[in-house]
């Protein structure tokens, strides 16, 4: 249970496809229902659709978990190294997973919100396993519909 947890760096993942207002929505109720709210000391991401610039209408879970925590929480972004050889280089696939092993080592729980599928969505799956093979509490949201263009 949460009240257990004193100080909570915890991961907000998903799917990087919802709309920023929906993906938002979706961020806030999960917060609220996992019960982690009072215990949170830091928010970790992905930093999917998150750069240098903020871009308010910026779509997916990171990004909505940058624009509803940067306010009330320090954020931690983890994110993936697609192109190690510079732009013009091949994508590294293996980036995606590798960052979400180092955020399930650093974080204490994981908050995800995603279609439920692989398929759709198979970052937001590959951070749940590495969670859970850490034993880190997971909370999790599956959203179909409105919102995903998928």
């Amino acid at each position: 249970a949460a009240s257990e947890v004193i100080a909570m760096k915890l991961i907000i993942a998903g799917n990087r496809h919802y709309n920023a207002r929906l993906a938002r929505v979706l961020v806030k109720r999960a917060i609220t229902a996992s019960g982690w709210l009072d215990a949170i000391t830091e928010i970790v991401h992905g930093a999917c659709n998150v750069g240098p610039k903020f871009l308010p209408d910026a779509p997916g879970i990171d990004a909505a978990a940058e624009y509803m925590c940067s306010n009330r929480w320090p954020i931690k972004r983890f994110p993936a190294n697609w192109k190690p050889g510079g732009p013009m280089s091949p994508t590294d696939h293996s980036a995606g997973p590798r960052r979400n092993a180092e955020m399930a080592a650093y974080a204490d729980a994981l908050i995800v919100i995603w279609p439920g599928d692989v398929k759709k969505s198979p970052g937001s799956f590959n951070m749940k396993m590495n969670a859970e093979k850490r034993g880190l509490p997971v909370f999790e949201v599956i959203h179909v519909g409105q919102g995903m263009p998928l």
